[in-house]
């Protein structure tokens, strides 16, 4: 397999969100206001991903992180700390620290979703973790390591986590 098969497997889309997992969200939060000029963030302790929703590795999971939510332009930064469990975040951060993890795109609908989903695989990525969360956001994150591209975030966001990320937006004004 090589990096176009997995390429022409998805549509051209322009991701909607950058995300960084961290150890500590203070110290990411102040380094991207500056450099990146968020003025707030907004903060989602101790978030769950239980095995009743979410996988990883095709295991069900059974993992809490922080989150915190900010906006540069139009695009979503996510940083992520987490604090319980194994998962695709305590994965990056035993390999490689602190950093950029992923960035993310959207499916129109959860059929769109699996759509990309199917599509990407059949291109050789691997879907690694994914679930729902509350408020019916689905989520899964591919992988294409061996194209350099160790995760991308598909999402269905549907019209009540859209107002929460509006509001998250608006509160950059």
């Amino acid at each position: 397999m090589v990096a176009g098969d997995i390429l022409d497997a998805m549509p051209d889309q322009t991701p909607v969100q950058i995300a960084w997992v961290t150890r500590d969200l203070g110290a990411t939060e102040a380094a991207l206001s500056q450099l990146m000029g968020a003025k707030k963030w907004v903060r989602m302790p101790d978030v769950h991903f239980g095995p009743d929703t979410c996988t990883h590795r095709g295991q069900p999971a059974d993992y809490v992180a922080h989150v915190s939510l900010s906006y540069a332009g139009d695009t979503q930064l996510e940083l992520i700390e987490p604090v319980r469990g194994e998962s695709i975040y305590t994965e990056f951060l035993d390999a490689s620290g602190p950093g950029l993890h992923h960035v993310a795109i959207e499916a129109e609908d959860p059929e769109h979703l699996e759509t990309m989903l199917g599509d990407a695989e059949r291109g050789g990525a691997s879907v690694v973790c994914r679930g729902t969360m509350p408020g019916g956001m689905s989520f899964a994150y591919l992988s294409a390591a061996m194209a350099g591209v160790p995760y991308l975030e598909v999402a269905h966001v549907p019209s009540e986590i859209r107002a929460f990320f509006d509001y998250v937006k608006q509160e950059q004004a």
